[in-house]
């Protein structure tokens, strides 16, 4: 992709729609840190992603829904939560009442101990 430019105010959610190939799927990996970019720059809250990626912040400020489901096979709603809430640096002292809090207000209550893989197309993505 080239000569991409854009900017987001904190809370604000954006999506990028284009033909199989423009890079929209190549622009997502840059700005989650699955990949870096081969050149240009990418800031992430003022601080450049090639610095701050290598910190580990970064996850903490990027909320990222691919276009398949990121589910893992034989684990929980809970327990994926759980796993999540880790990666986004939840601190382990507030983790289980975030992650209970989640789980009701995704309606997700009476699944909270079912095996992911199991669940409905809709909950999945709720997930």
């Amino acid at each position: 992709m080239d000569d991409l430019t854009f900017g987001l105010e904190p809370g604000e959610c954006f999506a990028l729609l284009g033909v199989t190939g423009a890079g929209k799927t190549s622009t997502f990996k840059c700005i989650t840190g699955e990949e870096i970019p081969d050149k240009g720059s990418l800031h992430l809250g003022g601080h450049s992603v090639l610095s701050y990626f290598g910190s580990g912040k970064a996850n903490c400020l990027v909320g990222y829904c691919p276009q398949f489901d990121t589910i893992f096979e034989g684990i929980s709603v809970r327990e994926h939560l759980e796993i999540y809430a880790v990666i986004k640096g939840v601190r382990q002292d507030i983790r289980a009442e975030l992650v209970t809090k989640q789980i009701s207000d995704m309606d997700l209550t009476d699944f909270e101990n079912v095996h992911a893989n199991n669940l409905s197309g809709g909950n999945k993505r709720k997930l």
